[in-house]
């Protein structure tokens, strides 16, 4: 069967607030109480070195794997048929949930490649999976576009001035809030709510200020549970922000790369990205062309994308022959190959 690269490249904007948990690579200071962003190191030709915020490829990733198993998962919905939670798990996260759980030796790679990239579940051989398949994709890091990154002739910027974009130190912001508990004095939530029970959560708080006030007079770590306030703080990447985005599938066949666009027409019902979604964070757009000049673009309830009505006729076809009973491929290559 023919298969083929497609590269795809362009932007994501931010339309609300970016955050994403800190990482090994963050930038915290020891003991500080403020969850910055994780950063990548990018190094210039001129010796220039630059820490930049960013939201993991990996993130991105996980996101694209779990949009192109849900409209796998759709077909079977539609259908009424339920699928195990093992094959739902190694979809999702590319894992047995039995990690002992191997492919016998006498299965050869052919058949292992030939099962995942064509005749059966299609979408491990894309994303890879915990019987040694190191998947098709490559997902970067979802990076600024700043005009320090633009200066320094790297690839997330190579169309653009360095004067068209913001400043590096222009892009994140800082985001504080506190949250209290319960307070005696809150009438109207806590008239629901039992009088031993009140009493008890009184005292606990009394007990907790006293406390508190101890571990603090003899400079030790207070570990209590009833916490009167809780303070936070956090790095966020601005609004209306662009962000480098890029993909690559190697060496694929057309009914994959119609899966991956039917997973980014799913992510348009949902397309937000990283972490504080409850304060409305992480909605992005997305704007890509592939190598050949065709795109998708991605928005909140909307999609469209140019060029790939053959790729997608391909994975519908794939879709009708596919069943349930091919969604572990561990499992079913163990039961029809080996000894």
């Amino acid at each position: 069967m023919e298969k083929h690269n497609v590269i795809f490249t362009g932007k994501a904007k931010a339309v609300t607030k970016l955050y994403q948990h800190p990482q090994g690579d963050s930038t915290n200071a020891r003991g500080e109480n403020f969850l910055r962003l994780p950063r990548i190191k990018v190094i210039g030709e001129n010796g220039t070195v630059l820490r930049v915020p960013r939201i993991s490829g990996n993130s991105f990733r996980g996101i694209l794997r779990r949009m192109t198993a849900h409209v796998i998962f759709d077909k079977f919905l539609a259908q009424g048929k339920k699928i195990d939670l093992k094959s739902v798990h190694w979809m999702v996260s590319g894992a047995s949930r039995n990690a002992t759980n191997k492919l016998p030796d006498e299965i050869t790679p052919p058949v292992i490649l030939k099962e995942v990239m064509e005749e059966g579940n299609i979408h491990s051989g894309l994303f890879g999976g915990g019987l040694g398949l190191p998947g098709s994709i490559a997902v970067h890091d979802l990076v600024p576009k700043v005009s320090e990154l633009a200066a320094l002739g790297l690839m997330y910027c190579q169309n653009e001035q360095p004067e068209e974009l913001p400043a590096l130190s222009d892009v994140t912001g800082v985001y504080e809030w506190v949250r209290k508990d319960l307070n005696i004095h809150q009438q109207d939530t806590l008239g629901y709510v039992a009088h031993e029970d009140l009493e008890a959560y009184a005292a606990d708080l009394v007990k907790n200020r006293k406390d508190r006030k101890k571990a603090k007079k003899e400079k030790e770590k207070y570990d209590g549970d009833a916490n009167v306030q809780q303070l936070g703080k956090v790095e966020y990447l601005a609004e209306n922000l662009d962000l480098f985005a890029s993909f690559e599938m190697m060496h694929v066949t057309p009914a994959q790369v119609g899966l991956m666009i039917a997973g980014l027409e799913r992510f348009a019902n949902d397309p937000f990205i990283g972490a504080m979604r409850r304060w409305g964070w992480g909605k992005i757009d997305l704007n890509l062309k592939d190598q050949h000049g065709r795109s998708v673009v991605v928005a909140l309830g909307q999609f469209e994308q140019t060029g790939f009505d053959a790729e997608l006729d391909a994975f519908e076809e794939w879709l009708d022959t596919i069943e349930t009973d091919r969604l572990d491929p561990l499992e079913w290559l163990t039961k029809n190959f080996g000894k």
